[in-house]
């Protein structure tokens, strides 16, 4: 960070998060529950990732009076591997065996007596609180960063080119991998810090406070800057081909921040609330919090 102080700071905080499969893009109404689609609904930056796909292993199921017992395997360069899974039972015992579902046995199916489905388990969305796979298999690799503005990011995604290329490649390159949606909402709030050390620094704060101009980008502008963070930081260049040389390349929303006066741009993904989802790409280590500072300084 430039050593100036104050500086005045445009700070997006990830503040809700949803993770779903591509594969289940047009069947969201009847898998959510209302309160929690109104909320997706209001998420318009999204990742497309990838990680590899989960399988149940369908003899390796038992169960107790409180847990379901069983084995997952996934593939990854043609290398299998398999990890034990103890899952708490919530069928409140009604349940009377638990099978695989069918080929290619991508969730686990709590049946009644007669055979119908009470419940079923798809792992696929909780990978990653499965602390026996592998960190590759519970981890999600962000291939491709967008925004949804006109409604929604589930509309947007409903009729994308590039994700339909991503699609067509992992089909044919890595058809051992799943590919996923990962959207968020923002907070945004405008700061003026830095490193206080006296009474005098303390002033200048406040004054300043008082002297910058008023920024209230809009919703567009907002996520327009968090989407360049992201695509630069992450650096997503196979599939993203505008941002990856953001703050280099300036663009119309960081040119209006920056003649309010915005000195640098924060952002912070979290996934704390969705389990501690790691996510990375090539150039990004897995971690379930990522902290984006950019200056936009002319």
């Amino acid at each position: 960070m430039a050593n100036r102080f104050p500086v005045v700071f445009a700070d997006f905080r990830s503040i809700d998060r949803f993770l779903y499969r591509i594969r289940d893009i047009h069947d969201l109404p009847e898998l959510i529950e209302p309160d929690l689609l109104k909320r997706l609904d209001e998420c318009h930056l999204y990742m497309i990732c990838k990680r590899p796909r989960l399988s149940v292993v369908p003899d390796s199921i038992s169960w107790g009076e409180k847990y379901v017992y069983l084995k997952v395997h996934c593939s990854i360069r043609g290398v299998t591997h398999e990890a034990e899974v103890e899952i708490q039972r919530n069928d409140g015992k009604r349940a009377t065996s638990f099978v695989a579902s069918p080929f290619p046995h991508r969730e686990l199916l709590a049946l009644k007596d007669d055979g119908s489905s009470l419940s079923q388990m798809l792992f696929a969305n909780m990978a990653h609180l499965i602390e026996t796979l592998p960190p590759f298999a519970r981890q999600l690799e962000v291939l491709y960063i967008g925004k949804g503005l006109a409604k929604n990011t589930q509309d947007r995604l409903k009729n994308h080119s590039t994700l339909q290329k991503v699609l067509a490649q992992i089909n044919s390159d890595d058809p051992e991998t799943e590919v996923f949606a990962l959207v968020y909402k923002f907070d945004y709030r405008r700061t003026v810090g830095g490193l206080v050390k006296h009474d005098a620094d303390k002033v200048r704060v406040l004054n300043l406070r008082h002297t910058i101009p008023p920024y209230r980008p809009s919703l567009d502008d907002q996520i327009s800057l968090v989407e360049a963070c992201a695509i630069s930081y992450f650096k997503t260049d196979r599939y993203n081909t505008h941002y990856i040389n953001f703050p280099a390349a300036t663009t119309d929303a960081s040119r209006r921040a920056s003649s309010a006066q915005t000195e640098f741009l924060l952002v912070q993904i979290d996934n704390e609330n969705i389990g501690g989802l790691e996510i990375y790409s090539r150039e990004v280590a897995p971690a379930s919090t990522h902290y984006i500072e950019y200056s936009i300084v002319p």
